[in-house]
Formats: C-alpha cells, structure tokens, sequence
C-alpha cells in the first residue's frame, strides 16, 4: 500500500513526526525550499532522524550557484538575490552529500531552459538506512 499525502509544513522549523513510522519517502518540492533563506541542513537532519530512507526530486531554482556551468545559467545571483532565494542551497546539499548523509544520483542545472524567469533546476538524491 502506498501512503501519498501533501501537508503543511515550515520549512524553517520543520516538525516531521507525522512521518514517524515510515520506512521511506519522496520528497518531492518546487521553488518551495530555496525560499527558507539562509537554506539550513537542519531541515534534512531533522528528516533524517524520523525516517531512515528518504528521496527526493527536486526543482529548485539553483543553477547560479553551480560553478563552472557552461554555458552560464538562466537563472542568475542577481535574480535570486532579488527575489531572496536561499544562495546556499546548492553548497548545503554538496555538502551533505560529501559528509555521506546523501548521494546525488542527478543534477540538471536548467531543466526548463525557457525564460530566465523560468529557470528550473533538478537535483535527485536519496539516503538509505546507515
């Protein structure tokens, strides 16, 4: 049996213990986590700690802070201070993925590619049980 459902949650103080039971889960967010300014690992460790496997798909724009990308993204630092998008969200979940608590299985900076407005990037990971 699956278990599917969409719930409320604050990002900046997230409380997962409806989740507490739960073997795994998918995360699956849009433009809904870079708005939690300065991006905190928390969020995840707090996860982590309810549910021992966790995926998650997410599209979020953050390819301005991609280094090296060529060619250079549609989404750029300037838009994403204006709109007060977390710019550490792709060095937290580097980071993340460096200290072992994550792998990330795909990156695809501008996945959208229309507009600069637009602009979506993709990031797949998962954790399994330790």
């Amino acid at each position: 049996m699956l278990f599917r459902s969409g719930v409320e949650l604050d990002i900046r103080n997230p409380n997962f213990e409806f989740l507490r039971g739960k073997k795994r889960v998918l995360v699956i967010s849009h433009f809904a986590l870079v708005y939690s300014n300065p991006f905190s690992p928390e969020f995840w460790h707090q996860l982590f700690r309810v549910v021992p496997e966790v995926r998650g798909v997410l599209l979020e724009p953050f390819s301005f802070s991609v280094p090296d990308l060529a060619p250079a993204p549609l989404f750029t630092q300037p838009q994403a201070q204006f709109y007060g998008i977390a710019e550490n969200f792709y060095e937290v979940m580097r980071a993340l993925e460096k200290n072992g608590e994550i792998e990330i299985t795909e990156i695809v900076p501008d996945i959208t590619g229309l507009t600069t407005n637009s602009a979506i990037s993709l990031m797949r990971f998962q954790r399994t049980p330790r």
